[in-house]
């Protein structure tokens, strides 16, 4: 947060303040922060710790489709790249999760039952 404040501060006194400046920097204290801590917030009540800290991976790639939805920016081909090793990666760690979970319950079971 200091960063922020300091860059903020750097850009008011180079471009004297003007609305750009002040709507970045709205934009980067409420969406990237507070809405963002509300949503994992209310993601745990619903998800594991760990599945939820995973989806903070995700973060990059809503931001590069929010860009090019609200900015008009160009998807590059890294950035495409990038997003598909994301969710790549997200399957496969949720698929560990789940096989890890009905591993435990047919050791606990104790009778080799699998879970339907």
């Amino acid at each position: 947060m200091a960063t922020i404040v300091v860059c903020i501060t750097i850009q008011f006194v180079t471009y004297n303040s003007n609305f750009v400046v002040v709507f970045n920097a709205a934009y980067a204290i409420i969406i990237c922060s507070a809405v963002n801590y509300a949503f994992m917030a209310a993601a745990n009540k619903f998800l594991e710790a760990s599945t939820c800290g995973l989806y903070g991976l995700v973060q990059p790639i809503a931001t590069v489709a929010l860009s090019y939805a609200i900015f008009g920016d160009l998807v590059k081909v890294h950035d495409l790249i990038g997003a598909v090793c994301i969710c790549l990666g997200l399957i496969l760690v949720s698929r560990a999760q789940l096989s890890e979970q009905r591993r435990q319950y047919t050791l606990i079971d104790g009778e080799g039952s699998e879970i339907n």
